[in-house]
């Protein structure tokens, strides 16, 4: 199955420099992890519980063997010129001075210039998505367990005034709340368009 994911510019630049091995998502705050002999199970309360069983499975977003495209930060523009429509990604640093006055903005008719009027990445079509990956393994993962390298494989950067872990967990808490301690973990290998809409299913 190809379903998209959300990404910001710092994650879609990772990607793009081969720096980010995977990606996590949080758990639902109401979800149990339960550490059994053959792995980690994961539940949340049923909506409507039964006498004997109060809970239900819960599954990831993806499993190994979907694939996933990166919904980015983008515009659309046209070039006076030639009639020609153009795709640009926030991402792209390069895009702010490649760009000529000659390009307007799309189904507008006036000359644009920076910043760039960006659609959110929520309102990306996967007609225009340029990043495919497989997902090739899924874990649950405790926050607490984020390691350097971790960090630093799901695109973070060290520099002299932050580790990457810190970053990593700096971000988590600023995004998903200091209550979200469980996130499952997407292993990803980078794959093309063609690929990624092979089986059929996207």
């Amino acid at each position: 199955m190809l379903k998209g994911e959300l990404f910001n510019q710092e994650m879609v630049q990772a990607y793009l420099e081969k720096r980010k091995l995977h990606t996590c998502r949080p758990l639902p705050k109401d979800a149990e992890v339960h550490e059994c002999t053959d792995g980690i199970m994961v539940t949340r309360p049923k909506k409507y519980p039964g006498e004997y069983c109060r809970f239900a499975p819960l599954e990831p977003k993806f499993h190994p063997g979907d694939y996933m495209y990166v919904r980015e930060t983008w515009t659309c523009m046209r070039d006076i010129k030639t009639g020609h429509r153009d795709y640009f990604y926030a991402a792209n640093k390069k895009d702010y001075d490649t760009v000529s006055t000659t390009y307007l903005c799309d189904g507008d008719g006036f000359e644009t210039d920076k910043p760039f009027p960006w659609k959110p990445s929520i309102h990306m079509p996967k007609a225009i998505a340029r990043l495919f990956f497989q997902v090739t393994k899924v874990e649950v993962m405790r926050l607490e367990d984020v390691t350097e390298q971790f960090a630093q494989e799901d695109g973070f950067q060290n520099d002299p005034h932050c580790t990457a872990k810190a970053k990593f967990i700096g971000f988590w808490m600023d995004t998903y709340g200091e209550d979200v301690r469980w996130m499952w973990v997407y292993w990803t290998e980078q794959c093309s368009r063609e690929e990624a809409q092979s089986d059929g299913r996207a």
